[in-house]
């Protein structure tokens, strides 16, 4: 793939994405410093749920897509 692809391209594309490693490192940033200390604990709270449960989430977000489309299937008929 590499081959394929235009070297002034490839320099682009490293170039953006240091630029948006940045942006992100950015916000990041500001989201500390400027979220109160009660959000920044809940926030941390259910990123963690997220990362313990996320097998539970995953089957449950299959579920729920299997359920949506089996209505919208339905309905079509």
């Amino acid at each position: 793939m590499r081959d394929r692809v235009p070297e002034p391209v490839r320099d682009k594309a490293v170039r953006a994405t240091g630029q948006a490693r940045a942006a992100a490192s950015r916000a990041g940033r500001t989201w500390h410093e400027k979220a109160p200390e009660p959000v920044r604990e809940t926030a941390a709270r259910s990123a963690r749920a997220t990362r313990d449960h996320r097998t539970l989430l995953l089957a449950g977000a299959g579920a729920g897509v299997l359920v949506l489309w089996l209505a919208l299937r339905r309905r079509g008929d």
